[in-house]
């Protein structure tokens, strides 16, 4: 027995996947500005007694949180569009 699919079903897929797209803009706009920054927060924990190389590691740190979590964004963006596009497929087909 095949089960239909309601309309319900194809919106709440269709929402997921565009909260799924603006959580990617969004990290992609928080790495993008830290990477902006990087100079002047440097700068700033040099100021506040850090080496150069300490601050630069603690930098890198940052830009790879800041990495892991657009990766993560939009490796569930991409699952969250294929689950929309064959809800909305299996819906059209019947």
């Amino acid at each position: 027995m095949v089960t239909k699919i309601a309309k319900a079903t194809v919106d709440t897929a269709l929402d997921a996947w565009d909260a799924a797209r603006e959580r990617a803009a969004r990290e992609c706009a928080a790495w993008d500005l830290l990477l902006k920054s990087q100079k002047t927060l440097i700068d700033s924990l040099r100021k506040n007694g850090h080496a150069f190389s300490q601050a630069q590691q603690e930098f890198s740190a940052m830009s790879e949180g800041h990495h892991e979590a657009y990766l993560a964004a939009l490796i569930d963006e991409n699952r969250k569009r294929a689950e929309y596009r064959e809800i909305a497929t299996r819906f059209n087909s019947q």
